[in-house]
């Protein structure tokens, strides 16, 4: 195999991530040296895995610690890539390769954490494939084409699916208090249900705070009080707007949110 024109060798050049996108990846912050909510990332990750009939090492939570051990603080990808099976989509069987690696933590500044983001709306819909949908699977290509247009006053932009739901942002997964209800959307269609989501939908309800999980409409987020979106690395940022659209920023409930989820990092600056 040539790699820009060089001769290369390796199990790499076979793997079904690169050639199919047939594997799963989490993504987690690491401070002091640890995964921040490790046990809650691994669980997901078998999650996922299974969904694709991919078999986990036993080994990988040892090798999770000693990568995060040496990394001190960071980024933590993980990605589970099927066995090369030989050419073809038909996969040979369940063994997957493991990738770890941190990267060093982005130059978010505190503000989005005290002070909210705003967000557009994405032109990109999400493909309805409910065999997918809820996993982070490695075909991500439409987050791609969602990010790279964000307009310049923007953190995030909310995206849809096909059917016109409102699904997540592009690299979070949203909340929206409506009618006094914290609502997040179905993902059962597209999405992603990351970890932080899930994590919030219990904080909420064990606090006796409403939260529903439902197909929303964008006419549905223009009538929201407030609005927040979450993932592993940041929390929680509030967002202060949404397309011409404005919310209480941070509202109560967000801040409630907050509270309860005592996020250990909000930034550089």
């Amino acid at each position: 195999m040539r790699f820009n024109g060089e001769l290369v060798e390796g199990a790499w050049t076979g793997t079904r991530a690169l050639h199919y996108g047939d594997g799963v990846f989490r993504t987690g912050l690491v401070l002091d040296g640890r995964l921040v909510q490790r046990e809650r990332q691994l669980e997901r990750l078998a999650h996922d895995a299974s969904r694709l009939d991919l078999e986990i090492d036993p080994r990988l939570g040892d090798e999770v610690d000693a990568q995060c051990r040496d990394a001190g603080q960071g980024v933590l990808r993980i990605v589970l890539s099927r066995t090369d099976s030989g050419r073809g989509y038909r996969p040979g069987g369940s063994q997957c390769d493991r990738l770890l690696r941190v990267s060093p933590l982005p130059d978010h500044a505190t503000a989005a954490w005290h002070e909210g983001i705003a967000c557009a709306w994405s032109p990109v819909l999400l493909a309805v494939q409910p065999r997918l949908a809820g996993i982070k699977h490695l075909n991500r290509l439409e987050q791609v084409l969602a990010s790279r247009d964000w307009p310049p006053d923007c953190q995030e932009v909310l995206m849809c699916d096909a059917e016109g739901r409102v699904t997540s942002a592009s690299r979070s997964n949203a909340f929206f208090v409506i009618d006094g209800i914290l609502v997040t959307p179905d993902l059962s269609f597209a999405g992603v249900a990351g970890m932080m989501r899930d994590h919030l939908i219990a904080l909420a309800r064990q606090a006796g705070i409403g939260c529903e999980i439902g197909l929303i409409s964008p006419d549905e987020v223009r009538h929201a009080s407030e609005a927040f979106v979450c993932n592993s690395l940041i929390g929680i940022w509030p967002l202060r707007s949404v397309g011409s659209v404005a919310f209480e920023c941070p509202g109560p409930v967000t801040r409630r949110m907050t509270e309860l989820l005592r996020h250990p990092w909000s930034g550089n600056t």
